[in-house]
């Protein structure tokens, strides 16, 4: 009879391993194969839509694979809840999407803490740098304020700052911001004077200062005079004749020499002189007046170091103008230009003008001092604004670019806290959308009882989570092991949960990849029994007769199980060895080109017909040890066969120390090994010392390392000593699947 189909008829394999081959299963499939030949590639490929799979009447089923990636999809941590966890797969992926919005959020919240420390490192910055202009326009208005404490006395350099950033900026002369002041907060004006003008007409004028004055008389005596270049010297001298003695030499002069000297003198010598002695007077007279109106000017109440200034040059031209005359009447001879005094009266008068003007301000403002004084407010900050212009204008432009960047940083920051509430409403409702599956932990709960994995249950939370006890308190969390043992009950729960609980059970295709890693020997045992109810029931839809299944609870199409434990893979799959009409063996194995195979693992029946039939792949020496154990009936060689054997599975595979091992079965279960009919001798403890004495060591040279009597040992207390290792060890499942092998 040939092989019955189910499920996946056939699947064409190209992973990175395996390149263009068509795998023909039947429906319980058992791989065995070391690490790194591809096993999980294929049970990726048996789950993935996109593979070339052919199905049983062209209706492809849905697929459920466990292996190492998924586990963390059936019990998956509750990120930041130390011993919290999602279960189901649904749950488990909603939870992902828990975690990947809280890492969003974690990172957003990152995020807006940057975003805040920026503004207050910006605001920081901008109060500092306001602070380091007020004192420069605290510095630069330092004069001002102590020149007019009445208008710009501020005390407070804040308030000084921003009342300039208030003002237009103008500048004055400070004599125009002194005169505002004084009229604001000066003394009462109100009898002030104003200055007198000068008039520039009263100055004479003489053209005869720009030419020579000389007498043409042609007396012998003015002759002498005018070739010895002396006519001016000897006119100046004769002023000064006393007692007829001449005024340079004192001598007598002779007689008649003034009558003489007078004879040089022509007419127009003396006119000229006449005119040059009254224009000496008519200019004396014009520059007194002049000099007088000036002293009374700068006597005024409202000076002025302009007029001041002003006036004194026109005073020193007067003088100077003065002595120029006296020259020329001294020697008329020369010629002289005196100095211009029109210009400079006219710019006195202008400047009179201007003080008047402000000298009737004055007057006025003593009636209005209430104007006059806002006046000098405005002028006084308005120049004080202009003083620090670049200043203010450097603020406004800083403080305006710090706030706009402040205002984007707000608007950012606003932005992160609105994503941030969103994120928390998603999560929120996607906390309120996991599936509620108490019924299957319920079952896992009763599975961990049954199995004496009494440690830890789990307890349900308000939001469909559930976090590990143990005992009456809560856990921080599970180790690999554990949690690889949780994840595999609730795939086994859910596979066999769905088929009772559905109104409408979906048929299904169960793949599974080495769910013993990181397992002890205890798990392994546990899992051995789940899988191989999950092949009875798949086989179980061909046991009433037809191929199309008549067993009502049967929804497993069929069954895919790998793994590269060879203990694992007989305690799974040796059951099904002799089931060549549903079930087949492959071995997958890698060839000289590091290129993948799958071998089915098939030999010739010794029936009549030669049909073929399934062989396991895997036969090793521990296997032979067991069959060496149950053939010999030497005591030596049982001893020595049963030494290997327990160094193979409890050191080896369970992963026990030999310390730990001889302490256990030595000191503490000492008299589980005295058989009942030696009457309290203790032959059974002295082969287990032989056994487990030298756990660890090579067992032929722990053998030739010990002496030990066999004489008075047999066969029959050998196996028992050995079997009822087992039975201490809680593994007496492996025991009887050994001895029946």
């Amino acid at each position: 009879m040939g092989r019955k189909k189910s499920g996946i008829v056939s699947i064409r394999l190209n992973t990175p391993t395996i390149h263009g081959y068509t795998l023909e299963p039947a429906p319980v499939n058992f791989f065995y194969g070391k690490n790194g030949v591809g096993k999980t590639s294929i049970g990726r490929a048996l789950a993935d839509p996109a593979s070339e799979i052919t199905w049983k009447d062209g209706k492809p089923l849905k697929v459920l694979l466990f292996n190492e990636e998924v586990a963390d999809h059936y019990i998956r941590n509750v990120n930041g809840f130390p011993g919290v966890y999602a279960v189901s797969r649904e749950n488990a992926g909603i939870q992902r999407q828990i975690e990947e919005k809280m890492q969003q959020r974690e990172k957003m919240t990152l995020d807006l803490a940057a975003m805040k420390e920026e503004r207050k490192r910006r605001q920081e910055e901008a109060e500092e740098t306001g602070r380091e202009r007020i004192r420069a326009v605290w510095q630069t208005t330092a004069e001002f304020r102590k020149k007019y404490p009445e208008t710009a006395g501020e005390e407070d350099p804040e308030a000084l700052m921003d009342r300039l950033l208030t003002c237009s900026a103008h500048a004055v002369s400070r004599e125009t911001m002194d005169a505002a002041y004084q009229l604001a907060y000066g003394q009462t004006c109100a009898d002030a004077e104003r200055y007198q003008p000068l008039y520039a007409g009263e100055f004479p004028s003489c053209p005869l200062m720009e030419f020579p004055v000389i007498s043409r008389a042609g007396t012998k005596l003015a002759e002498m005079y005018r070739s010895a270049g002396s006519f001016d010297w000897a006119v100046s001298g004769t002023a000064h004749i006393r007692d007829r003695r001449c005024p340079f030499c004192g001598e007598t002069l002779p007689d008649g020499f003034e009558e003489r000297f007078e004879e040089c003198l022509d007419t127009r010598y003396h006119k000229d002189m006449e005119k040059l002695k009254e224009f000496s007077v008519r200019y004396e007279e014009a520059a007194a007046k002049t000099r007088a109106a000036i002293v009374r000017n700068l006597g005024n109440s409202v000076p002025s170091a302009a007029y001041q200034a002003k006036a004194s040059q026109l005073l020193d031209r007067l003088e100077s103008n003065r002595l120029l005359i006296q020259k020329k009447l001294d020697n008329p001879r020369l010629e002289i230009s005196l100095g211009e005094t029109g210009t400079t009266i006219r710019e006195l008068n202008e400047i009179t003008e201007e003080l008047n003007t402000r000298i009737g301000r004055m007057i006025r403002a003593a009636r209005d001092l209430p104007e006059a004084r806002k006046r000098c407010e405005k002028v006084i900050w308005e120049s004080m604004a202009a003083c620090c212009e670049a200043i203010l204008n450097m603020h406004r432009t800083e403080q305006q670019r710090a706030e706009s960047t402040l205002r984007s940083l707000e608007l950012q920051i606003g932005t992160q806290e609105g994503r941030i509430r969103l994120l928390d409403r998603d999560v929120a409702a996607l906390r309120a959308a996991m599936t509620d599956v108490s019924e299957t932990m319920e079952r896992i709960n009763r599975s961990l009882a049954e199995n004496d994995f009494t440690g830890f249950r789990f307890a349900k939370r308000e939001d469909n989570t559930y976090a590990i006890v143990r005992g009456d308190r809560p856990a921080s969390g599970l180790s690999e092991g554990e949690r690889k043992f949780v994840a595999f009950l609730y795939f086994y729960h859910t596979v066999l949960g769905s088929l009772r609980a559905d109104a409408q059970p979906e048929d299904k295709v169960i793949v599974v990849d080495d769910p013993a890693t990181s397992t002890d020997s205890e798990v392994m045992g546990v899992f051995s029994v789940m899988i191989r109810e999950i092949a009875h029931l798949c086989k179980a839809r061909f046991w009433e007769g037809t191929e199309t299944g008549e067993c009502p609870d049967s929804h497993i199409h069929q069954l895919f199980f790998l793994t590269h434990n060879k203990v694992f893979f007989q305690m799974v799959a040796n059951d099904s060895l002799s089931d060549n009409d549903c079930s087949l063996f492959f071995e997958v194995r890698k060839n000289r080109e590091n290129e993948s195979a799958v071998i089915p693992c098939l030999m010739r029946s010794e029936t009549a017909g030669g049909d073929f039939v399934n062989r396991t792949p895997v036969i090793g020496d521990y296997q032979e040890m067991w069959q060496e154990y149950k053939k010999t009936e030497d005591p030596r060689t049982l001893l020595r066969v049963s030494r290997g054997i327990l160094c193979r599975y409890f050191l080896d595979t369970c992963h026990y120390s030999g310390t730990d091992l001889r302490r256990y079965l030595l000191e503490q279960n000492r008299g589980a090994f005295v058989p009942e009919e030696t009457n309290g001798v203790e032959s059974g403890f002295t082969i287990i010392a032989a056994m487990v004495s030298l756990m660890g060591m090579n067992p032929l040279e722990a053998m030739d390392s010990v002496y030990f009597d066999l004489s008075a040992v047999n066969t029959d207390q050998i196996r028992f000593v050995f079997h009822r290792i087992f039975e201490v060890m809680h593994q007496e499942q492996h025991y009887a699947y050994m001895i029946r092998l």
